[in-house]
């Protein structure tokens, strides 16, 4: 009896919360798909121009943008198998194997998708009945189409060919891809170089000695040339008297006297700091 009621109001609950949840997705995935249509004629003009370059730069947020898109029909998808499944949900205490994927994936959706609060609504009456442990079997799709957000080359050059067929522009799709393909640039560049007879110089550090003959070697002192300075000479005394003055005689030199009794002068010569006597003729 007491199952048979929480059984009830779980089954009205999840049809409330799957209502809205359809009235909010029919807005946002008609806004979702003019956004869509906007950025696949922008690319279009761009190829129809010339501009591939431009065009294949925009091509990662074109991706991310539909894969938005493919995960609000996943969500819708998924919606519509709770409802389908309901009264066999309402009787039984614990989610059914066929159910894990679609109730895991509207719970790992809740917390992911603000615009759609409605999930919340839903994700509580999923917990409160099986518990948290049903994020394990998310769908996987579903899980790669919000986490990637940088996308291969081939997928992106495939979107821009699909583009152009569906606006009608004429693109030549193995040419750009050429253009583009870095392996396919070396090896064109390297086929020119055989035809032209020149070989590029491999990208090896090679040293270059160069040989240089004597004679052409200059050295340059750094140091500073020595200036030659003349020898400084003493002043040459003048008026110098030969003998000095106040010297006194040597003992061993004995003056002569006059008849007088005064002295004679005699000439005394000094040399090599001794004195002596006059040679006498």
């Amino acid at each position: 009896m007491f199952d048979a009621l929480l059984g009830r109001k779980f089954s009205v609950k999840c049809k409330q919360a799957i209502k809205r949840i359809n009235e909010r997705l029919r807005l946002i995935r008609n806004r979702k798909q003019a956004m869509l249509n906007f950025l696949k004629q922008d690319i279009a003009d761009l190829l129809r121009d010339g501009h591939e370059s431009h065009a294949l730069n925009r091509m990662d947020a074109l991706i991310v943008e539909i894969n938005h898109l493919a995960c609000y029909n996943l969500i819708d998808k998924f919606c519509e198998c709770i409802l389908k499944q309901l009264s066999l949900l309402q009787k039984q205490r614990d989610c059914p194997p066929e159910d894990r994927e679609a109730v895991s994936t509207l719970i790992f959706a809740a917390a992911r998708f603000s615009d759609l609060p409605e999930l919340c609504d839903l994700r509580h009456v999923f917990t409160t009945r099986y518990g948290a442990a049903m994020e394990t079997y998310v769908n996987l799709e579903f899980k790669e189409k919000l986490a990637s957000k940088s996308f291969l080359m081939a997928s992106k050059i495939q979107l821009m060919r699909d583009i152009a067929r569906e606006f009608s522009v004429n693109w030549d799709s193995e040419s750009f891809e050429y253009r583009t393909d870095p392996m396919a640039t070396e090896c064109a560049s390297e086929k020119n170089g055989r035809k032209s007879g020149v070989m590029d110089e491999p990208s090896i550090n090679t040293v270059k000695h160069v040989v240089t003959e004597a004679r052409d070697i200059h050295i340059i002192s750094r140091e500073p040339e020595l200036t030659r300075k003349s020898k400084i000479f003493a002043d040459e005394p003048e008026n110098v008297n030969p003998y000095p003055v106040d010297t006194p005689i040597p003992h061993y030199i004995k003056p002569k006297k006059n008849n007088d009794g005064s002295y004679i002068e005699e000439d005394c010569q000094r040399k090599d700091g001794a004195y002596r006597r006059p040679s006498r003729a």
